[in-house]
Formats: C-alpha cells, sequence, structure tokens
C-alpha cells in the first residue's frame, strides 16, 4: 500500500506506534493480556485505515478527471489534500499507543500512592 500512495508515511507511523507498544509492554508486563487485545485491534483497524486511504486517493484522482478543465496542478493538489486527511486518519497507532502508555503510567503511579497510604494507615492501627 506504502508504493501505492507513493508515501513512506505509513510504514514510519506503523513503527514508531509499535515501537511506543513495545514500551507498555515492558514496563508493564502484567498488562500483557489487555495489552495484546488492544495491538491487535488497532493494527487491524490501521490496516483498514489504509485501505481507505487507498480509496480516498483513487476517488480524488477519478473526480478530478471529471473537472472542467482539469489541470496537472489541480489534480496533485487535490491529490496531496487527499493524502494529508488519510495520513491524519492514519495517525491511528500513535495516538493510540500513546494513550495507552499514559494510562498505564498514571495507574501505576496512583498505585504507588495508594500502597504508601495504606501503609502509613497499617502503621496507626
Amino acid at each position: 500500500m506504502t508504493v501505492y500512495l507513493a508515501n513512506p508515511l505509513p510504514p514510519i507511523i506503523a513503527g514508531v506506534g509499535n515501537a511506543i507498544w513495545l514500551l507498555c509492554v515492558l514496563l508493564f508486563p502484567s498488562e500483557w493480556r489487555s495489552l495484546e487485545r488492544i495491538i491487535k485491534s488497532v493494527n487491524v483497524l490501521y490496516a483498514l485505515f489504509m485501505m481507505v486511504a487507498g480509496f480516498l486517493v483513487s476517488i480524488a484522482v477519478q473526480v478530478s478527471s471529471y473537472l472542467l478543465e482539469p489541470s496537472w496542478g489541480m489534480v496533485k493538489a487535490l491529490i496531496i489534500n487527499i493524502t494529508l486527511v488519510a495520513n491524519l486518519i492514519m495517525a491511528l497507532p500513535i495516538l493510540a499507543s500513546l494513550f495507552t502508555f499514559a494510562r498505564l503510567y498514571a495507574v501505576a503511579r496512583r498505585g504507588k500512592e495508594a500502597e504508601v497510604v495504606i501503609g502509613e494507615l497499617a502503621r496507626k492501627f
């Protein structure tokens, strides 16, 4: 699909997103089962968005041929704009992995704070 779209951004996005997933798994190994389901779901959605992006680009090419006087500059501008929209849609792997990492970090941090508070309460009683 990258060759079809002539865009190196999708594998870069997937690589960065999967690197953040790997960091989540390494830092929070107890969450592997839930992370595995999320990772698989996000990667399936990413593949679907790749197909949608290809569809949007092909529709842009077809629509541009129906313009009254289609110039190559107008066709390229339309394709570039549709590709930018598709790239925004395809940012899912990075956004989902960052959100999950932030959520796991916050939960772990609050868990440690709760452990300290419970320890102090246990010492008082």
